[in-house]
């Protein structure tokens, strides 16, 4: 991440990190009494951990940090993430991983289906995280917090820490930024042990209201005699280029949370105002902003799917508006410019001829009106027992010309590499079982995108591919 890169970030984990905190009167002294409201000293307590240095790193996710401020646009080289220009040419990551990678870094924000998570050093009493009073989720685009309705709120194991994970029940609004703000101490959450959840040491830093760096500025080194954060970041065998570099690493950071996007948002008070959370009482926050095209989102369990009206019927919500002229039928051989395309598969399977394998592909009239997109079939009904398939591209577009980009399901079930291999996930943030059952759709539909007649016929490459769907009718989806 841009701002912390070089930042020696203190090598502090766990309980470890807060007993060298809590118990070093230098660095006590370095941060200051208000820093602690509450804390006990007998017990180290648990807290909510950051450390994007860790390996593997340990950082809420996802965040602001990981946007180009050039291209307004995620850029992973700030995360230390070199992503391949070309996924099938290079044997660094895994093909579905390398692919999902360029889908982010494609849009302006990150996508309305991801969840929100933070790492903890401990599993956290669920009790306690009550919404909005230990738990505040924001929506500054829109001057709204999230209620407890309307967010799925759970702590997931790792195999480094435990998450506390936030995921909107039916996806974040996309042109978003979103503040997520816990509290800790005294009057937060607490972890199962009954302990106190405090910040790591990296947000006391943080929270300081004077620089970090002491005033010293680029290329002048911070002193270590003047300058008492030096000591806080300092590690044996470090040098002070390297421990002054992390200083104002920090402290550009510090800075940038004073002053967020193009309304320059004061985090800590935005959080102190609208969240009524002291920083001093904050055990962590982040921010994130969503992608602002317009989406159809698909996700099965949050009942993200198309709504089958009747047997000729079927709409597809979207979020953001799109152009009617812009959704139109795709008809293979003739043009290849539709937008939509709907497949009867058991009949793709089942013909014998390549005439029949045309009748595969729906009559169908698509229209768009008031956040939907309905598909009306116009010279058959859909029939039970068959699967079928409905596609759209990013041929579909809005006013601003931004075209529908898919969901994280779609690009996964679009994928040309595996998403398990050797009993693991091949993409970060997908849990095994998970992958596993995509997996099974994902090589189904590589069979008809792996096809050469298929692709020519209809121009449906993989990259166009905005949206996939596959249900059978009357047989559940």
């Amino acid at each position: 991440m841009d701002e912390n890169k070089g930042i020696a970030m203190m090598g502090h984990r766990g309980r470890e990190a807060w007993r060298k905190v809590a118990f070093t009167p230098l660095i006590l002294v370095a941060l200051g009494p208000g820093c602690v409201p509450g804390l006990a000293t007998d017990v180290p307590p648990e807290m909510m951990v950051f450390d994007p240095q860790g390996s593997p790193p340990l950082v809420p996710t996802p965040s602001f940090l990981a946007m180009n401020p050039t291209t307004g646009k995620i850029d992973l080289s700030s995360a230390g993430i070199d992503v391949p220009a070309d996924c099938q040419a290079q044997k660094a990551i895994p093909i579905a991983q390398c692919e999902f990678f360029q889908y982010l870094e494609s849009l302006d924000g990150f996508p309305t289906l991801t969840p929100a998570q933070a790492p903890a050093s401990a599993a956290l009493d669920m009790g306690t995280v009550k919404v909005p009073d230990n738990l505040f989720v924001y929506n500054a685009a829109t001057s709204q917090a999230l209620t407890t309705d309307a967010l799925r709120v759970e702590v997931r194991p790792t195999d480094s820490a435990h998450s506390l994970s936030i995921d909107p029940k039916k996806g974040w609004d996309r042109g978003g930024m979103y503040f997520i703000s816990v509290r800790g101490y005294e009057k937060g959450i607490r972890a199962q042990s009954g302990l106190d959840v405090v910040s790591s040491p990296i947000y006391f830093l943080l929270k300081k209201d004077e620089s970090l760096a002491c005033n010293t500025e680029p290329p002048a080194l911070v002193s270590p005699k003047q300058c008492p954060y030096y000591q806080v970041i300092a590690k044996p065998g470090k040098t002070q280029e390297e421990v002054s570099a992390s200083l104002f690493s920090l402290e550009k950071l510090r800075r940038t949370l004073r002053s967020l996007g193009p309304a320059r948002i004061d985090a800590w008070n935005l959080i102190g105002t609208a969240g009524k959370m002291a920083k001093e009482e904050v055990a962590i926050f982040w921010v994130f902003p969503t992608h602002s095209s317009p989406v159809a989102e698909v996700d099965p369990s949050r009942g993200l799917v198309p709504e089958i009206v009747d047997d000729q019927t079927l709409r597809i919500a979207v979020k953001g508006t799109v152009k009617g002229d812009t959704v139109s039928r795709l008809v293979p051989l003739v043009g290849k410019s539709g937008t939509v395309l709907l497949l009867d598969l058991t009949e793709l399977k089942e013909a014998t001829s390549d005439l029949g394998r045309l009748g595969a592909f729906l009559m169908i009239d698509p229209s768009y009106e008031s956040g939907s997109i309905t598909v009306k079939l116009s010279a058959s009904s859909l029939t039970p027992g068959h699967q079928y398939a409905i596609f759209l591209t990013h041929g579909i577009t809005d006013d601003a010309e931004r075209p529908l980009v898919p969901s994280p399901l779609t690009v996964l079930l679009r994928s040309r590499g595996p998403l398990v291999e050797d009993g693991k996930s091949t993409v970060s943030g997908v849990a095994y079982d998970q992958a596993l059952q995509i997996e099974g759709g994902r090589k189904e539909l590589a069979q008809l995108l792996d096809n050469e007649s298929f692709v020519s016929s209809t121009g449906l490459s993989r990259d166009k591919i905005a949206y996939i769907y596959a249900f059978q009718h009357g047989g559940g989806n």
